[in-house]
């Protein structure tokens, strides 16, 4: 994988990283507003989504499908949606935050995920582009590339969103 999507993801990080360091442990566990998130759950929800993307690397098969002319025009958008900020809510269980970890376990899972994420990207074992490694809820399938495009416009989302709250 190319150096410039690793230093998209690791700028990324480093942002949240920052913040969540800076912030004494109960402003980063509080709320942003009414029906948000706090900083902290942003977090969980950015370490839950990278975790969810080395588990479809690792159990990818399935090769693309054709996408529907929704799901291109969706793909072709959504990275430019995602750098709006614009909240969106998505049903997806399995990357909802919980909210009860703190700080420290947090970076320390990140931490972890990312160096498992890395160390997949170096291995040179990667899927195909012809393979689906996550199914996006709104974009349809992404194989590897657009995933990784996926994981860092996410960032940007949650970034953009944390910084809109905190303004008063």
């Amino acid at each position: 994988m190319t150096q410039s999507i690793t230093a998209r993801l690791d700028e990324g990080k480093r942002w949240f990283t920052d913040l969540l360091t800076e912030l004494p442990a109960d402003e980063a566990a509080r709320s942003l507003g009414e029906e948000e998130w706090s900083i902290a759950q942003h977090v969980e929800h950015l370490i839950m989504t990278e975790r969810v993307f080395l588990l479809g690397v690792a159990r990818s098969s399935e090769p693309m499908p054709e996408r529907t002319a929704e799901q291109n025009e969706m793909r072709g958008k959504l990275g430019e949606y995602l750098r709006t900020g614009v909240k969106y809510v998505v049903n997806a269980s399995s990357v909802e935050p919980s909210g009860s970890k703190d700080a420290e376990t947090l970076l320390a899972d990140w931490d972890k995920i990312r160096e498992k994420l890395l160390a997949k990207l170096d291995s040179g074992t990667l899927p195909g582009p012809e393979i689906v490694v996550f199914p996006h809820p709104i974009a349809g399938p992404l194989n590897v590339g657009e995933t990784l495009d996926f994981l860092a416009d996410h960032l940007i989302y949650h970034r953009i969103r944390i910084e809109a709250l905190r303004t008063p």
